[in-house]
């Protein structure tokens, strides 16, 4: 009916405002200058993630890691198994353009302090992402701080029951949806994704 109406759809990346907020929320805290890791939480979430990875690299031009999971998914919400497929490393030239290495997984030590940001298209449950941490979490044991970040938020079986089963340690989300019900929710900042819209109507010099 969308398209009958002449209606038409369009993809818009709200990376730079989830990033300014992702680091304006860290340089509140004292882990703000330790090194950053980034995981893509499914397939569908690696663009997202490498958007968010970008715009955090440029602004403070130091050294960060991405994870892949990989998962084999029975239905909608509900995974089998989770593996992490392969770890990359991003840093930036001296033209500021994105250099990329792969980490060997096997022969490498994951003990340092680090900040883990968690990327997915929505927060829903929290049953998946819940996994999601427990996985990267025994990988990295010595992370000083979690994040959850996704411009999404729907939390269908409630606030309180989605985020007991992630556990990280600050949620950034999109105001996509209200997020009147998040007042009340100290560990949760909202990005106004306004601008991300506004850009869209901005023809390109």
């Amino acid at each position: 009916k969308f398209r009958e109406a002449r209606y038409s759809f369009k993809s818009l990346s709200p990376a730079k405002e989830l990033a300014s907020t992702c680091l304006d929320a860290l340089s509140e805290t004292p882990h703000s200058s330790l090194p950053k890791i980034l995981i893509a939480c499914d397939e569908g979430s690696v663009k997202r993630m490498e958007s968010l990875a970008e715009n955090i690299l440029k602004k403070e031009g130091r050294e960060i890691q991405l994870i892949y999971i990989k998962k084999d998914r029975l239905r909608d919400g509900e995974v089998a198994n989770s593996a992490i497929s392969k770890i990359i490393k991003w840093k930036l030239d001296s033209n500021s353009q994105i250099v990329q290495s792969e980490v060997d997984i096997d022969s490498s030590s994951f003990t340092d302090k680090c900040v883990l940001i968690f990327v997915d298209d929505m927060i829903d449950t929290g049953g998946t992402a819940g996994k999601d941490f427990k996985l990267i979490k025994s990988w990295f044991p010595n992370s000083a701080f979690t994040m959850f970040v996704t411009p999404h938020p729907i939390f269908s079986q409630g606030i309180g029951e989605s985020l007991s089963k992630i556990g990280a340690d600050l949620y950034i989300i999109g105001n996509t949806l209200s997020t009147k019900r998040t007042i009340n929710y100290q560990n949760i900042k909202v990005s106004d994704l306004g601008s991300t819209i506004a850009r869209s109507f901005t023809k390109k010099s």
